[in-house]
């Protein structure tokens, strides 16, 4: 079965796993129809998504429920505090811990060789191009300096507007698709 993750949302090509490569920090199209988005006026809209905590390889969610400065014992029982490995004297000791602030975690993640990483989703809203998507062509990416970059090559740099929204980017889309006339 294809995933629809590798079908190209403008023509409905089927390039296969070689889309991963060419939809990263960029809209899930064929390089070959790319130079279509030319000189076309375009809308990004940029949603913020979860934080994550990355250790270079992997990315996965980050535990937030361990800041907390006055833990109850409903929060030590929930199993929300976070998981620390120290090492004394050879024996390994595992700890759960609360944080008081988001800066004593972030120094944490960095003594284990981690780090918090924001992830974005976006949505490049090209009317004049519908293609399979009514012209909302969507992805998420964890680098939205490079996004932007390349989004605003893409169409041109005076054609790109950039707006960051608040709420859900799926929401978002319903409610484009539906003032556009789509069910």
């Amino acid at each position: 079965m294809a995933g629809i993750e590798k079908v190209c949302e403008l023509s409905g090509d089927y390039p296969g796993h070689l889309m991963y490569g060419m939809k990263r920090n960029h809209i899930q199209v064929v390089p070959k129809y790319r130079k279509l988005f030319r000189g076309h006026k375009a809308t990004l809209y940029i949603f913020k998504g979860e934080l994550q905590v990355s250790d270079g390889l992997c990315y996965w969610k980050a535990n937030l429920k361990s800041i907390n400065a006055n833990p109850t014992e409903a929060d030590w029982d929930s199993h929300n505090a976070d998981r620390v490995v120290r090492y004394e004297n050879g024996v390994k000791c595992v700890y759960s811990v609360f944080y008081e602030n988001i800066e004593q975690y972030k120094a944490e993640l960095r003594k284990r060789g981690q780090r918090l990483v924001q992830e974005f989703e976006y949505v490049l809203d090209v009317p004049s191009i519908p293609g399979q998507v009514d012209g909302l062509y969507s992805n998420y990416t964890r680098d939205i300096s490079t996004v932007i970059r390349r989004l605003s090559r893409l169409v041109g740099h005076r054609n790109l507007t950039i707006k960051y929204k608040d709420g859900d980017m799926g929401d978002f889309c319903d409610s484009l698709y539906k003032a556009r006339g789509g069910e």
